[in-house]
Order: structure tokens, then C-alpha cells, then sequence
């Protein structure tokens, strides 16, 4: 059997697949990977150390569609990248293309419908993505990380809620029972934010800040002027990135982040209580309806950016600690099952289904 993953753009899409590539091989060792990706630096560096992959094809994608004229003009200029695919998918006589998420694989998922080999989708985050949006008619199976995503209300015969493999590998994380629940990791993804670095000087200048151990990841970008602007104490802590993550999170009573899929699953998985502000500079404000799913589960708490500012962040802060066993209690009833297990057992499903439906 021959898997065809494609997707790209930005990690996210990429980090998923790598835990599904790894549940396949374990399972089934014959089975040929191949991976269709965007040619970018961070992209090349994760795959191609890989060595459950067979063979990676990167692909220069200039599309940037925001709608479906859009994506069917820039599927006609594109016609390199339309014609190196299906050649891809011919030469490598892939029997199921599974695709992650970003323009590259929005296009390995149509070419692979008309090329009638099977088809699955998994959807990162709550609201759904362009690329799989134009392919969930056609595709046999769609995989989701929330339990409600927008853009499916007519595709529950084919939808199944999975979660995020990052989730399994966070409960992995031996979390102590004694954490204090004053110690405060801040992040705000790879880049860092302005708005969140610059509402942790005002809060980190505050009095509110003296009882709480805080640990600030600023990203490098704003590393030097955070540093120049925040007192110097024994129970502050910036660093400009972590390799770890889940290290920073596994050590914290309450995380403050973005929403992104990864980061939302991670803290999930380490049962940890968190404050989540969205980031409102994302596609479909997807992070946005991320937050607000684990939200209206009451999982986290979520202040919008246009309301945070060092006083809101203290209130949800003195709120969440007043209310501390709630959220640990809401997190550890929270169980999605093993990810990969359930993965690799709903694409040996599709497999063993007849023939794709020519009327598709």
C-alpha cells in the first residue's frame, strides 16, 4: 500500500502527519509513505530527517486563494504544480492521499478525487480550512481535531472527531501533583506577539505580578526590548524560545497562550489550567473558534485581544486560581482516546471500502 500525505504552509500542518506517518509504520512496515509538501526551510528540516518517509516532493505553490473563483484561476495558472502532482500520484501508484491542511494539499486532494483513489481529510482546527473546505464533498472520509467543526453540518455520515496526536504526547508528561498553581508560563507561538509581550510588561511592572512566578517565552524578535523593560526579580524569568514546550508547560499551574491546534492540545494533555487569548491575525479567525470550543466546554478561559490588556489578564488570573479544582476537574474528564490508534484504524476502514463512488 502506497499513503500519500500532503500539506503545508505552516507547521501545524505538518507536526500531525508525522505522528499518523509513525502509527502506520509501527502497524504496517511495508507500507510506502510518500509526502507532498511547500518547499520552506522549517518544512525541509522536520521531514527530511524522517525516516518513515520514502520519498518528499516539495513544491513551489504560489496560490494564495480566499475564495473558490480564486482557487479554481490559480489552479489553471498553476499548472505546473497541477501537473506535477497527478504525475506524482500516477508514478507513485498511491492507493490513499491523506491531506493535512494548506494550499499544496488542497490541490493533492482534488487531483487525487478526479484521479478517484481514496481520500482522507484531517481538519486541525474548528472552523474548516479553504483548501479541505473545496475537497470535503468528494472525500471519503473527513478526520477533526474539535468536536464540533464549522463547515461540516452536512457531512456527519462522514465526519469523526479525533483530536490533535499532540494530546497523546503531552498525557505522556509526568505532571507533578504538588505544582504551584502561582507559577505562570507565557507563550505566544514560535514568533512571539507584540500584544501579549507588551500587556506581560504592563503586568510584570505591576503590583499584581510580585506573588506569581512567571516564566515568558518572548519570542527572539522581542527577546532584547522585553528584557530592557521588565524588572529584574528572582520570580521573573524571559527566555527568547524554548526547543520543549511541553518541558515549559509540564512545570506550570496556569499556562497563558495563543490557540493554536498544537498548543491547545498540549495543554489539554498535561491537564493544565490556561488563559487563552486568540490571535486575530489568522485565517477564518480560526483561533478564535479553537478557543471558543474549549471555552464553551469550560476547559479554558478566553479573553478576546481587544479586551486584554494587564488588568483583564489579572482578573482572569485571580479568577482562575479562586476557581483552580474546577478547570483541573473539566481537564481530566476530558479524554479523546489514542489519536494515532483511532487514525490508523478509520484510514484501515476507507481501504477496505469497494471502489471510490463515480458518482462522487
Amino acid at each position: 500500500m502506497v499513503i500519500a500525505f500532503s500539506g503545508g504552509g505552516t507547521l501545524g500542518h505538518i507536526t500531525p502527519a508525522l505522528s499518523f506517518i509513525k502509527e502506520i509504520k509501527s502497524r504496517s512496515k511495508n507500507t510506502k509513505i510518500i509526502f507532498i509538501a511547500t518547499f520552506k526551510d522549517k518544512q525541509y528540516d522536520i521531514l527530511k530527517n524522517n525516516l518513515d518517509i520514502t520519498k518528499i516532493y516539495y513544491l513551489k505553490a504560489y496560490g494564495k486563494p480566499t475564495k473558490i473563483t480564486d482557487y479554481c484561476k490559480t489552479i489553471y495558472y498553476d499548472l505546473k504544480v497541477l501537473t506535477s502532482i497527478k504525475n506524482i500520484l500516477k508514478k507513485e501508484k498511491v492507493d490513499l492521499v491523506v491531506g493535512m491542511g494548506g494550499y499544496i494539499s488542497g490541490i493533492s486532494m482534488y487531483l487525487a478525487n478526479k484521479l478517484k483513489l481514496k481520500t482522507v481529510i484531517h481538519e486541525q482546527n474548528s472552523i474548516i480550512g479553504f483548501a479541505n473546505k473545496i475537497n470535503v464533498k468528494k472525500t471519503d472520509l473527513i478526520l477533526t481535531t474539535f468536536k464540533n467543526t464549522i463547515g461540516l453540518e452536512n457531512y456527519h455520515f462522514k465526519t469523526k472527531w479525533i483530536g490533535n496526536p499532540r494530546y497523546m504526547d503531552a498525557s505522556k508528561i509526568n505532571k507533578s501533583a504538588f505544582l504551584d498553581k502561582k507559577n505562570i508560563l507565557v507563550t505566544s507561538g514560535s514568533l512571539g506577539s507584540y500584544q501579549i509581550n507588551h500587556v506581560m510588561q504592563e503586568f510584570m511592572n505591576s503590583p499584581f505580578a510580585k506573588k506569581y512566578t512567571i516564566t515568558l517565552i518572548s519570542g527572539e524578535k522581542y527577546y532584547d526590548e522585553i528584557v530592557s523593560k521588565i524588572p529584574s526579580r528572582s520570580n521573573f524569568l524571559i527566555k527568547p524560545f524554548t526547543n520543549n514546550l511541553l518541558q515549559e508547560i509540564s512545570k506550570a499551574g496556569i499556562v497563558i497562550a495563543r490557540a493554536g491546534s498544537a498548543t491547545l492540545f498540549e495543554i489539554l494533555g498535561t491537564n493544565t489550567p490556561s488563559i487563552i487569548i486568540p490571535s486575530p491575525n489568522v485565517t477564518n479567525h480560526h483561533q478564535y473558534y479553537n478557543a471558543k470550543s474549549l471555552s464553551d466546554e469550560g476547559l479554558i478561559k478566553m479573553i478576546d485581544e481587544k479586551n486584554f490588556d494587564y488588568l483583564s489578564l489579572n482578573e482572569a488570573i485571580e479568577e482562575m486560581i479562586k476557581h483552580y479544582d474546577f478547570y483541573l476537574e473539566k481537564l481530566k474528564n476530558y479524554q479523546i482516546g489514542d489519536v494515532n490508534n483511532n487514525f490508523y484504524q478509520e484510514i484501515i476502514k476507507v481501504m477496505n471500502r469497494g471502489e471510490k463512488d463515480e458518482s462522487d
